[in-house]
């Protein structure tokens, strides 16, 4: 039942013009940078969608804030309730959809072939600068025609939101997600009209008797399972007055636990029970909507939830995240990018999964350095603190996410996966292998940034060759800390110190050779914190390098690529 295939958005806050289909999917996560506008297109679903006749606008709702075009939300949806859909409704007004090709003239379509197309409706939220939003089913083959839908019917599409107002979903009243659970577990569905007013009239008469909501224990099991399935355990929970400053009314008749109406619960465990309730209603079809899924919810549970909701199969669930967490259990066609400066949304292929399922973090960045292996991703966590020390920013500032990229030629496959949907990508690497030279040509010709060590040169012997004899003995010493003792019994000294006191420059040359083969023999240095530690190294004495040297020349192409004109 109501299931959102697609939107228009034109002339509505951020967005000036951006369509986006969702096609069949039951789950979609939207993502993108800050402000990019992805509560906005929530915010549009559920105002085209409204079962409310009087949703508020104001100018800066308007594009720009310019009132003179007005705001436009179109919603194609499928899978509609029977009743919309007779010829009293809105039978004469349907559209026809197959392999994504969408009509709205059925004479177009032989006979023969009509049971093969969805029925679908265009549903269209028009707000002009009187501020006094519109609703109408269009249709005729140039969508030229208008037909008002009224609020009592759009409400059978069943759309519901999460937000940090849901105080009311824990309430019986009309148009509340528990309510509509409640008439999906009772025979009559008007009954729970009729008990409401008997029990308050009941209740108010004998206030201090124990009530019975025996009918409502249906619902109160089934939302104990649901938020069991959530992660979220409640004790006690009942249906019990709260008394407020109107008597009688059914948003008195809450859920408790321990005694304690359950909107005084603390944010996630709100958050939580909301969208158990809203997803026991979308499993028998509905749309629900949640703005960072995340929020107020720990690690563990935002991604326990993800996993569950993507499970949907009747209904519809949109969800926006920043969470790594949640993005690590999305699929890869289940991800709707949202790029602002260029003003598109799209949906994400099966091709893209593995990094989406071992680097999710990179698709929250503008652009990614792609890293070798562990020694190369700690040196540049090393690089990132170097450049807050000492210019005053961060790789964030930039928008620059790094990745590890655990060896072979994943660095190039992600840069290449990562550059195709519009990351700007870089690769930091060793390039002391001829297995990948084709790879890294491919990269280079498709424009991927490269900062490579010399050619068949890996970054311990850039090292152990360039740097000054003081930072040497620190990489010395910092193998030590990592390795133990077997360093220094290998190199043929019983302490640091003694390697310090070295001044010939040909037995100097000895020592950067052994270590050169030994660092790269016994790993000296494959592990982030170890990188770390080889980066602060490598940028503490970056001044002292010859500047013509590989490893200056290195560091070089890092902060051209950055950008070193950030203040």
């Amino acid at each position: 039942m109501a299931h959102l295939y697609s939107l228009h958005i034109r002339h509505y806050r951020g967005i000036q013009d951006l369509t986006v289909t969702f096609g069949n999917e039951k789950f979609a996560a939207i993502i993108g940078r800050g402000d990019s506008g992805k509560t906005t297109i929530l915010k549009a679903i559920a105002a085209v969608l409204s079962p409310s006749w009087n949703l508020s606008f104001n100018d800066w709702d308007f594009y720009k804030c310019e009132t003179g075009e007005p705001i436009v939300i179109e919603a194609v949806v499928k899978d509609l309730p029977e009743e919309l859909i007779t010829q009293g409704k809105f039978g004469l007004c349907l559209g026809f959809l197959k392999d994504d090709i969408l009509t709205y003239d059925i004479e177009t379509i032989p006979e023969d072939q009509q049971d093969q197309y969805e029925k679908v409706l265009t549903i269209r939220l028009k707000v002009t600068d009187s501020l006094e939003p519109k609703w109408y089913v269009v249709h005729g083959p140039a969508l030229d025609q208008e037909t008002e839908i009224s609020g009592t019917d759009r409400a059978r599409l069943k759309m519901y939101q999460v937000s940090d107002y849901v105080d009311n979903h824990f309430s019986y009243s009309k148009g509340s997600p528990l309510f509509s659970l409640l008439r999906q577990t009772l025979d009559d569905r008007k009954a729970p009209e009729k008990k409401i007013l008997e029990m308050m009239r009941n209740a108010f008469a004998t206030i201090k008797k124990d009530n019975t909501f025996a009918e409502f224990d249906g619902v109160k099991a089934d939302i104990l399972e649901l938020a069991k399935g959530v992660g979220l355990t409640i004790t006690d929970l009942q249906t019990l007055l709260e008394f407020k400053e109107n008597a009688y009314t059914e948003s008195n008749i809450t859920l408790h636990s321990d005694g304690i109406p359950y909107r005084l619960h603390g944010k996630g465990s709100k958050r939580l029970l909301s969208i158990a309730i809203q997803k026991g209603l979308v499993e028998d079809g509905g749309i629900v909507l949640i703005d960072e899924l995340e929020q107020g919810i720990e690690p563990d549970r935002s991604r326990n939830l993800a996993r569950l909701l993507k499970q949907t199969k009747k209904g519809q669930v949109f969800v926006t995240t920043h969470s790594r967490a949640v993005l690590a259990e999305v699929r890869a066609c289940n991800l709707f990018l949202l790029k602002k400066d260029v003003g598109e949304i799209r949906c994400l292929s099966e091709e893209y999964q593995d990094v989406l399922r071992t680097k999710p973090e990179a698709f929250f960045a503008k652009r990614v350095v792609c890293c070798e292996g562990k020694t190369e991703f700690g040196i540049i966590r090393a690089f990132d603190d170097h450049l807050q020390e000492k210019r005053g920013f961060c790789l964030a500032v930039e928008g620059i996410v790094y990745l590890n990229c655990r060896g072979g030629d994943a660095f190039y496959n992600d840069a290449l996966k990562l550059q195709s949907i519009g990351l700007d990508a870089c690769v930091f690497a060793d390039d002391d292998t001829s297995q990948i030279e084709k790879k890294k040509q491919f990269a280079i010709e498709k424009g991927i940034a490269t900062v490579l060590c010399e050619k068949g040169k890996n970054i311990e012997k850039m090292l152990f060759t360039y740097m000054p004899w003081n930072a040497v003995c620190e990489l010395i010493k910092a193998a030590i800390l990592f390795k133990k003792g077997v360093v220094l019994e290998k190199l043929g000294f019983n302490d640091i110190e003694t390697i310090k006191t070295i001044s010939d420059e040909t037995e100097q040359q000895k020592i950067r050779e052994s270590c050169m083969q030994l660092s790269s023999e016994d790993k000296w240095f494959k592990d982030i914190g170890a990188g770390e530690a080889v980066g602060s190294i490598w940028f503490n004495h970056v001044g002292d390098l010859d500047p013509t040297c590989g490893l200056k020349k290195e560091y070089d192409e890092l902060m051209k690529w950055i950008g070193n004109d950030i203040d």
